[in-house]
């Protein structure tokens, strides 16, 4: 079950305000600044206070619009970006439009996420992958590392939730019509739980490829990887991949030792508010899932979100 609470309503329209004021100005300041902050010497560069490290052969630069390119992406799938030397538990990526909406098939970005797990350092945290596959974008959110118990899938449309499953252990893969991605985000919960965010730039029919269900439509995704037996606490290293991607465009990062609590997603507590424990009986849910699946009898809030537990 993924953190779902009475205060989920004000975050949602915090959300949605967010969104449409907050989040743009804040993107618009980075990029019309009179100084950009970002600076690169000897091969690597400083942006969103961040040390950023080329892999395999790309290089890497600060545009005049103040935003990080990654060019010189090759066919051997290494070539890409690191952000390196973080004491972090949440980390936002913002990505110039169009990208992934012209994938060809073999297109691939891989994100892994690497830190101190169960106090040592170096450990896989969670390894994101999005690749071209015909007219679609395949994705796959991967916690193995951590032996999680499962994942919980929330699926957002306008800042409201539409879909709401919890998967089993195995990692859950999804396939989405070719779009942008506008943002990519992860975080890791003071209970160890971690989690990502994909934030499209329309909204797109989302199918769980790994379970029976119909797609369920939403412009942002939230998977949640719960009860770890490696425990993280904190990410040292975002590493970024490309394959037959063409120059990637970073507009925006940025990186914190807290999570946010400024309400810019409805599923991020608040500040100095505890997480409390939260029961997990999506199992059961499931279960019902299937059979009234299999039947043809879908639980839905909407046309849109048959196959999804209902968030109300």
């Amino acid at each position: 079950m993924a953190r779902t609470s009475a205060a989920r309503e004000s975050w949602r329209l915090l959300f949605l305000a967010l969104l449409s004021g907050a989040l743009v100005s804040a993107d618009t300041s980075v990029s019309s600044a009179q100084g950009c902050s970002g600076s690169c010497g000897g091969g690597t560069c400083t942006f969103g206070d961040m040390l950023n490290v080329p892999l395999g052969d790309a290089s890497i630069s600060i545009t005049e619009e103040c935003h990080l390119l990654v060019d010189d992406i090759g066919g051997s799938a290494e070539d890409g970006v690191v952000q390196t030397d973080l004491t972090a538990v949440y980390m936002k990526t913002t990505l110039l439009t169009p990208n992934f909406s012209g994938a060809i098939t073999g297109t691939l970005a891989r994100i892994r996420q690497v830190g101190i797990v169960d106090g040592q350092p170096g450990g896989e945290v969670m390894l994101t992958r999005i690749w071209g596959d015909g007219d679609n974008l395949g994705m796959s959110v991967n916690c193995t590392a951590l032996s999680v118990a499962g994942y919980s899938i929330e699926i957002y449309n306008g800042g409201e939730l539409v879909g709401q499953i919890d998967h089993p252990q195995n990692p859950p893969i999804l396939l989405i019509p070719k779009t942008d991605v506008r943002s990519i985000a992860c975080g890791i919960y003071p209970d160890s739980d971690v989690y990502t965010v994909i934030e499209f730039g329309s909204p797109v029919p989302i199918q769980l490829t790994t379970l029976p269900l119909p797609p369920v439509v939403g412009d942002m995704i939230f998977i949640e990887a719960f009860s770890p037996l490696e425990a993280p606490t904190s990410m040292t290293d975002i590493e970024n991949r490309f394959l037959l991607t063409g120059p990637v465009t970073m507009e925006t990062m940025v990186a914190l030792e807290t999570l946010p609590c400024d309400g810019e997603f409805p599923f991020v507590e608040p500040c100095g508010v505890p997480i409390p424990a939260m029961p997990r009986v999506g199992w059961l849910v499931l279960a019902a899932m299937l059979i009234t699946a299999a039947s043809g009898i879908l639980m839905s809030r909407r046309p849109d979100s048959a196959g999804f537990r209902s968030s109300s």
